[in-house]
Protein backbone atom coordinates (compact mmCIF):
# COMPACT_ATOMS: atom_id res chain seq x y z
CA UNK A 1 0.00 0.00 0.00
CA UNK A 2 1.45 3.35 -0.90
CA UNK A 3 0.66 6.99 0.90
CA UNK A 4 0.15 9.92 -1.42
CA UNK A 5 1.63 13.23 1.03
CA UNK A 6 -1.29 14.96 1.74
CA UNK A 7 0.61 18.47 1.49
CA UNK A 8 0.74 17.25 -2.82
CA UNK A 9 -3.08 16.89 -2.96
CA UNK A 10 -3.29 20.63 -2.66
CA UNK A 11 -0.75 21.79 -3.37
CA UNK A 12 -0.42 24.05 -6.56
CA UNK A 13 2.32 25.90 -8.87
CA UNK A 14 2.19 29.01 -11.36
CA UNK A 15 4.76 30.53 -13.38
CA UNK A 16 6.11 33.87 -12.03
CA UNK A 17 9.04 34.62 -14.42
CA UNK A 18 10.76 32.82 -17.66
CA UNK A 19 14.09 33.70 -19.36
CA UNK A 20 15.05 32.90 -22.55
CA UNK A 21 18.26 33.86 -24.60
CA UNK A 22 19.06 34.25 -28.41
CA UNK A 23 20.33 36.14 -31.48
CA UNK A 24 18.75 38.11 -34.32
CA UNK A 25 20.18 39.04 -37.61
CA UNK A 26 17.25 41.16 -38.65
CA UNK A 27 18.15 43.63 -41.95
CA UNK A 28 16.56 47.46 -42.17
CA UNK A 29 13.30 47.11 -43.51
CA UNK A 30 12.44 43.85 -41.52
CA UNK A 31 10.79 42.76 -38.17
CA UNK A 32 11.10 39.79 -35.67
CA UNK A 33 8.78 38.67 -32.94
CA UNK A 34 9.21 35.94 -30.80
CA UNK A 35 6.50 34.44 -28.24
CA UNK A 36 6.55 32.30 -25.19
CA UNK A 37 3.48 30.52 -24.55
CA UNK A 38 2.99 28.37 -21.28
CA UNK A 39 -0.12 26.66 -19.57
CA UNK A 40 -0.90 23.71 -17.94
CA UNK A 41 -2.40 20.45 -19.40
CA UNK A 42 -6.35 20.29 -18.88
CA UNK A 43 -6.42 23.91 -17.43
CA UNK A 44 -7.83 26.31 -19.71
CA UNK A 45 -6.06 29.85 -20.39
CA UNK A 46 -2.49 30.12 -20.93
CA UNK A 47 0.20 33.18 -20.03
CA UNK A 48 1.49 34.86 -23.56
CA UNK A 49 4.71 36.65 -23.48
CA UNK A 50 6.16 38.45 -26.54
CA UNK A 51 9.59 40.46 -27.68
CA UNK A 52 9.38 42.04 -30.77
CA UNK A 53 12.81 42.78 -33.15
CA UNK A 54 12.51 45.35 -35.33
CA UNK A 55 15.70 45.49 -38.17
CA UNK A 56 18.21 46.44 -38.33
CA UNK A 57 20.04 44.71 -35.42
CA UNK A 58 22.53 42.18 -34.76
CA UNK A 59 23.50 40.57 -31.52
CA UNK A 60 21.89 38.80 -28.50
CA UNK A 61 18.27 39.17 -26.85
CA UNK A 62 16.63 38.18 -23.75
CA UNK A 63 13.35 37.39 -23.67
CA UNK A 64 11.76 38.21 -20.22
CA UNK A 65 8.68 37.55 -18.71
CA UNK A 66 6.73 38.49 -15.41
CA UNK A 67 2.91 37.62 -16.27
CA UNK A 68 0.28 39.94 -15.48
CA UNK A 69 -2.20 37.25 -15.33
CA UNK A 70 -1.41 33.88 -13.28
CA UNK A 71 -2.22 30.25 -14.83
CA UNK A 72 -2.16 28.03 -11.53
CA UNK A 73 -1.76 24.20 -12.23
CA UNK A 74 -4.61 22.15 -11.35
CA UNK A 75 -4.97 21.03 -7.52
CA UNK A 76 -4.92 17.44 -6.58
CA UNK A 77 -2.79 14.68 -7.68
CA UNK A 78 1.21 14.50 -7.78
CA UNK A 79 2.03 15.82 -11.27
CA UNK A 80 1.22 19.00 -13.26
CA UNK A 81 2.46 18.88 -17.08
CA UNK A 82 3.38 22.48 -17.93
CA UNK A 83 3.53 23.01 -21.81
CA UNK A 84 6.04 25.92 -22.76
CA UNK A 85 5.66 27.03 -26.69
CA UNK A 86 8.39 29.55 -28.12
CA UNK A 87 7.70 30.88 -31.56
CA UNK A 88 9.99 33.26 -33.39
CA UNK A 89 9.05 34.81 -36.96
CA UNK A 90 10.29 37.42 -39.19
CA UNK A 91 8.44 39.27 -41.78
CA UNK A 92 8.91 40.39 -45.03
CA UNK A 93 10.96 37.02 -46.12
CA UNK A 94 12.53 38.00 -48.78
CA UNK A 95 15.19 39.23 -47.26
CA UNK A 96 18.02 37.12 -45.57
CA UNK A 97 17.74 37.06 -41.94
CA UNK A 98 17.95 34.80 -38.68
CA UNK A 99 17.03 34.17 -35.13
CA UNK A 100 18.23 31.68 -33.04
CA UNK A 101 16.94 30.85 -29.45
CA UNK A 102 18.38 28.54 -26.99
CA UNK A 103 17.08 25.95 -25.64
CA UNK A 104 17.99 26.48 -22.13
CA UNK A 105 15.73 28.65 -19.90
CA UNK A 106 15.23 29.56 -16.89
CA UNK A 107 11.56 29.41 -15.21
CA UNK A 108 10.36 30.72 -11.56
CA UNK A 109 7.80 29.56 -10.35
CA UNK A 110 5.54 30.15 -7.30
CA UNK A 111 4.14 27.27 -5.31
CA UNK A 112 1.34 27.23 -3.28
CA UNK A 113 0.25 24.45 -0.68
Amino acid sequence: MSTIDPRLTWSRFSTLATDMSGFAQIPSGARGLCTNTFDFTGIQGQSYYSLSLPGAREGPFTLKANPDIVSWSPCGGTAAIMNMNTQCNISPTQQQALIAVSLTQKVVVLWKG
